[in-house]
Order: C-alpha cells, then sequence, then structure tokens
C-alpha cells in the first residue's frame, strides 16, 4: 500500500514517486502524466545525498493506467511513498 505525502514531503529523507497529471487539452478522457522517483538522503538542513529519476515525461494514459503505472514502478523500486500532484 502506497503512502500518499503533500508534495513537499518528496525531497525529505528516503525515497517518494512525484506524480504531476493533469487533463489533455487535445483528449479530454486522458491525463498528461509525468512521473519521477526521488531518492534523498539526510534531512532538509544537510542533504548528502540526492538522485532524481524521470520515469515518463506527459505521457497521455487514463486515470487507471496512471495508478496501475504508479504502483507498478513503486513496487519495482521498493518506493512507499507517492505524492499525487494535480497540474492546473
Amino acid at each position: 500500500m502506497l503512502e500518499t505525502i503533500a508534495p513537499g514531503e518528496v525531497d525529505l529523507d528516503g525515497v517518494a514517486l512525484a506524480v504531476r497529471y493533469q487533463a489533455d487539452p487535445q483528449q479530454p478522457e486522458l491525463l498528461l502524466v509525468s512521473l519521477q522517483a526521488h531518492r534523498t538522503e539526510g534531512d532538509p538542513a544537510r542533504i548528502r545525498r540526492s538522485e532524481l529519476r524521470c520515469v515518463t515525461t506527459r505521457e497521455p494514459m487514463t486515470r487507471e493506467a496512471m495508478h496501475l503505472r504508479v504502483h507498478a514502478e513503486a513496487k519495482r523500486r521498493g518506493i512507499e511513498r507517492v505524492a499525487w500532484i494535480e497540474d492546473g
């Protein structure tokens, strides 16, 4: 089960997925989804190491497909935290 976190918690110590999505203006039934995997070591005052992996950028998919992709990616990477960020 994935823990939903606030967007500001993505870069805190540990690993997390940031899922940004918005309606596709060309195809209203689809979302444009960007998925990034974050890995940070340290606290906000002193980051020792930080990695960012772009998994997908503005890929069109249904809401269901987005959730399936996020859960599969989290499982594959051993991630338990996710921030769902809806762009206006």
